[in-house]
């Protein structure tokens, strides 16, 4: 019998230590704090649920209540209007490094940030190099920045899913200008840019705890779809 705990080799190779994965679908499906007990090679796991678990013989912490939010994206909105200047990234002109500024800001619910076990620069290297693949194509198809002054103060990145869904990545605005509307300008041209390229759908994933940005989606029509309960087992 192929064991519930699946290898997450991209993890492992980035942060250097062996990180595994549990997706519990079913309540009592198996026994997860024995399968834990037993498998004492993975330094990480992360168990990925359905619904919220009772574990109270093992160290695991719950970390995010991830939460996607859905929309069918059609032409009312290209009646959206700002004034606000958005366009794609250019790596030739534009500062890298307001870029990456914002992309570290972007993740501050991330469970990354705010489990205290990860004490290696994880995060900070995490979102460094999503942007990264990013900036050079890897995994977006697209960056919006928009400019107050001439500097960065907001992006969005773009992803392609499957041939009818778009997904909105890394998004942040620089906590100077928050509360301006710049957030729900980015989202609006990231559904216009998205159409554009004949996607007909978009999906954006959140922290149920980062409650600005969930009402920044709700605000731009987004529905949740659904909600995974996200743990961390650590064997230190």
């Amino acid at each position: 019998m192929k064991s519930p705990i699946e290898d997450v080799e991209w993890d492992s190779d980035f942060f250097g230590y062996k990180v595994g994965k549990i997706v519990v679908t079913v309540p009592g499906e198996f026994d997860i704090e024995q399968l834990l007990i037993d498998n004492k090679s993975y330094r990480l796991v992360y168990i990925v649920a359905d619904m919220a678990l009772n574990l109270p013989n093992i160290p695991a912490k719950l970390v995010d209540r991830k939460v996607t939010l859905h929309q069918r994206i059609n032409e009312t909105v290209l009646d959206f209007q700002a004034d606000l200047q958005i366009e794609t990234f250019d790596l030739k002109k534009d500062s890298y490094q307001q870029l990456e500024n914002l992309a570290l800001l972007s993740g501050t619910f991330s469970r990354f940030k705010t489990d205290e076990n990860f004490t290696n620069n994880e995060y900070e290297r995490l979102y460094t190099q999503w942007l990264r693949n990013s900036v050079y194509k890897q995994t977006a198809f697209d960056i919006l920045v928009a400019k107050t002054a001439d500097k960065i103060t907001g992006f969005v990145t773009l992803e392609k899913k499957s041939a009818t869904l778009s997904a909105i990545g890394l998004v942040a605005v620089a906590s100077h200008v928050q509360g301006r509307g710049i957030g729900l300008a980015l989202i609006q041209e990231a559904k216009k840019r998205s159409l554009a390229h004949s996607f007909s759908e978009i999906q954006v994933v959140t922290q149920a705890d980062n409650s600005a940005a969930f009402h920044l989606y709700r605000k731009a029509d987004f529905t949740p779809i659904d909600m995974k309960y996200i743990y961390h087992y650590w064997n230190v």
